[in-house]
């Protein structure tokens, strides 16, 4: 997340990275008020609510998040849904986001901010590439991406 919420900071605490100015400022917050967060869930509830759904994989350069739907009268949502995170994605890294972010998206942003992105539209959603050819960053990148969860067959 899944949609863009990557899981946790805790990943750059184990190797020993300390924690950013904005990092030190959302762990002073009582609440979680996250911009990203935010516009991470209204995304995805978009993209599910016109029959789709939102994938993170990892690659060799970085990560793949796909925003996509078989329901073909529904494309356009899920493409506005997307873009319209990614926009709100690029206002955080360019440090013109109205709102706070939460210690993990602090992370996200310190890792994506050395990182290119790239947003394309496609015949199902949208498919939104992070790359970067510094392995350093590629790593903490897959580290921080929600781990799938397992479900069980039907019978």
């Amino acid at each position: 997340m899944a949609t863009v919420v990557f899981a946790t900071a805790l990943p750059r605490l184990a190797l020993g990275v300390p924690p950013s100015e904005c990092e030190k400022k959302a762990a002073q917050r009582v609440t979680h008020d996250c911009v990203s967060c935010d516009a991470s869930v209204t995304c995805l509830e978009r993209v599910t609510a016109a029959g789709g759904a939102a994938e993170i994989i990892p690659i060799g350069h970085g990560l793949m998040v796909i925003y996509n739907t078989p329901v073909s009268k529904k494309v356009s949502e899920v493409q506005n849904a997307a873009l319209e995170r990614w926009d709100i994605m690029d206002k955080i890294i360019a440090g013109r986001a109205d709102g706070h972010l939460c210690a993990s998206c602090c992370a996200a942003r310190t890792l994506l901010m050395r990182a290119d992105r790239q947003v394309y539209r496609t015949s199902t959603g949208v498919v939104c590439m992070i790359t970067t050819e510094d392995f350093s960053i590629v790593n903490e990148l897959h580290r921080m991406v929600p781990k799938r969860r397992v479900v069980p067959a039907g019978p």
